[in-house]
Parts: C-alpha cells; structure tokens; sequence
C-alpha cells in the first residue's frame, strides 16, 4: 500500500503518469472518508454546489482557503505565490500572509512601495545560493582529484549550472535542492503569525489555512505559535 501511494504521488519514468502530490492542491472539492451518511452529505452537498444551488453557504474550512487563496495573488515571488490565512478558534479571521520580501517597519511591500524584491533584482537568493552550493562541492571534488578528465576541462560555476538546469540536472531531485534558507522571502505562514503579533491578536487555538504544505520551519513556528 505504501508503495502504490509513493508511486501516485509521483511516479518515476512515466511522462504522464501519476502527479496526485502536485495536483490534488487544484481540486475544487474535497471529501473526507468516514462514516457513509457525512460521506453521502458531502456528495449531495457538491452536487447542489455544481447545479448552482444559491442557498449553500461556505464552511469555515472553504472561507479559510479563499482567505489563503486570495492572499497568494499578493505574492510577487520568483519561485511560487503562497497565501496563509489565520482564524481565531471561533472562525473570526486573525491575518492573512504571502511570501514576499519583509518591509522595514513591518509587513511587506505592496505594489506603490519603492521596494528591492526579487522579481526587481532579478534573481532568486535561495537559488543562487545553492549554485554557489554545488560549485563549492566541485571545487573541493576538484582540490581532492575526485573528478574525471572530462569534467576537469569545465569551471566549477559550469559544472553547477549543468548540475542544477542542464538537460539532465543530477542535482535537481537532491536533498540539497530542498535548501529554503536563504531565501529573501518571508513565508506566507511567518507573514501571517507576525501580522498577528504586530496587531497584538492571539493565535492561541487558531486555525492556519495554507495554499501549501508547511515547511519544516515553518511548522515549528506553527507548533510554538498554538495553532491548529
């Protein structure tokens, strides 16, 4: 079983085979298994929805996700747009929160701020950090007289960009690739929970509603943070 769900998650080899982690975000409706008669709600719920039955309203989990979704459209970062959305126990919304360069003051930039985010620089810090990454790996493979005839002939930075973005990048499904701290960019997630602590809210028992699945340090910020 565990090997079918690694497998539909991403499947190996297969141009058009199972993509469930990368596209399960973009579905319209979501049921959860349980006992049949939720399960059967649920269906009678989405097909009311689809034949446009004015007279559902959204749950407090739907209204969390267009907050989150709506968020993300703020985001002008190189790499992806995220939205987080923050609730109070009760299902009043805290703060919202994007992944985009910090401001000085607090928050981040919006769209009439003279600002220096990425998309204006250029180029994406996280990522060029990990070229540097890969080039210094080589460059010390090179000192060692680790390397073969062939790839001698080429530059470190050569090597690393070949590494990283050539036709075969070796590189690019390694661990080192999941390397997010140097990144510029405040996660959507942070956004949200020092949006909240600059307006003096608490998160105590909230509810974080996110585009994306948490990073690692994210989460423990989340954890710290009494959220949900």
């Amino acid at each position: 079983a565990t090997d079918l769900v690694n497998r539909d998650n991403k499947e190996e080899g297969q141009p058009y085979g199972q993509r469930v982690g990368s596209t399960f975000p973009m579905a319209d409706y979501f049921a959860s298994f349980g006992p049949r008669v939720r399960l059967d709600n649920q269906f009678k719920r989405l097909v009311r929805l689809t034949f446009g039955d004015p007279y559902i309203s959204p749950t407090k989990e739907e209204e969390g996700m267009f907050f989150a979704q709506a968020a993300a459209l703020r985001s002008l970062d190189l790499s992806r747009q995220v939205g987080a959305a923050l609730f109070s126990e009760h299902g009043e919304i805290i703060s919202t929160g994007c992944n985009d360069v910090p401001k000085a003051g607090g928050g981040l930039y919006w769209t009439d701020d003279n600002s220096f985010r990425d998309h204006e620089l250029g180029y994406d810090a996280n990522v060029a950090i990990k070229k540097e990454l890969v080039a210094d790996a080589y460059r010390r493979l090179r000192e060692a007289k680790q390397l073969s005839p062939s790839t001698l002939e080429k530059s470190d930075q050569a090597l690393a960009t070949e590494a990283l973005f050539g036709n075969a990048p070796h590189f690019k499904e390694s661990l080192l690739f999941d390397v997010i701290e140097f990144g510029r960019a405040v996660h959507a997630e942070m956004d949200a929970i020092t949006q909240a602590a600059r307006v003096g809210a608490s998160t105590k028992n909230g509810r974080l509603f996110c585009t994306t699945f948490p990073c690692h340090i994210c989460a423990r910020h989340i954890v710290s943070a009494g959220l949900k």
